[in-house]
């Protein structure tokens, strides 16, 4: 999947907040880009994280996932939405994709989502399900100058074709270390600074706990209420 970060101004308008599936029939159901989302809205009847947060929805689409040898091909959903601050100037943008078929019982992805090099990694992997958590940190072009950026994946494929993922995509400036560039982050640059170190512990706990929710979630009976307890990103922000 593409690394995303919008660095552009939105104007949104008044648009009434809504609880929605966004898909039907395994197609991106009618929406209205800006528009905010509730905490009971719908991937695939899978639950989708708020954090008590007003997300507003940027796009909708899906995709079918390719198939080997005998394999099913896997429909599958992905949501973008965006999180602004008073002045619409964007501060996370969260990506979710969901499964929206099903397949064999017996069917699984295959792959190793936690390998390569990351500040944090989680691997609770079980047999064949995989269920990863990464943290990194990228610089993205801005103006006046270039924007750093904390990528959170949690990533959840088990039996039947099922897909959870959850990408986000936090500025720095969110989380009040808008002065850091991602040389800040590396081990050398947390070891300089208790305030950064202390960042990225908070940062691996919620993350941790989103991982752990979101196995919950793509279990066969789509649970709902499997966010509930976890704060905003925001939670996370140095006192400045």
């Amino acid at each position: 999947m593409k690394h995303i970060f919008l660095t552009v101004f939105f104007v949104f308008c008044s648009v009434q907040a809504s609880a929605v599936e966004f898909f039907k029939d395994g197609k991106p159901a009618p929406f209205e880009k800006g528009a905010l989302i509730e905490r009971w809205s719908t991937a695939g009847g899978y639950s989708v994280y708020t954090g008590g947060d007003q997300w507003r929805v940027l796009n909708v689409t899906n995709q079918m996932a390719g198939a080997i040898n005998n394999a099913d091909e896997i429909n599958r959903g992905t949501v973008v939405l965006v999180n602004v601050d008073s002045n619409n100037q964007e501060q996370a943008v969260q990506v979710l994709t969901t499964n929206l078929s099903s397949a064999s019982i017996d069917q699984y992805v295959t792959g190793n989502p936690c390998s390569g090099t990351y500040i944090v990694a989680v691997n609770k992997a079980r047999g064949r399900d995989d269920n990863c958590m990464t943290i990194n940190v990228r610089s993205v072009q801005g103006r006046p100058r270039d924007l750093t950026v904390f990528e959170i994946r949690i990533i959840n494929f088990q039996s039947g074709g099922r897909a959870y993922v959850m990408f986000f995509h936090i500025l720095a400036n969110a989380l009040n270390f808008a002065d850091t560039s991602p040389a800040d982050w590396t081990p050398a640059g947390l070891e300089a600074s208790a305030e950064r170190k202390a960042l990225i512990t908070r940062m691996h706990t919620w993350a941790e706990s989103l991982q752990d929710a979101a196995n919950k979630a793509i279990a066969y009976s789509k649970p709902q209420d499997v966010f509930d307890d976890i704060p905003s990103y925001k939670s996370l922000a140095a006192k400045p």
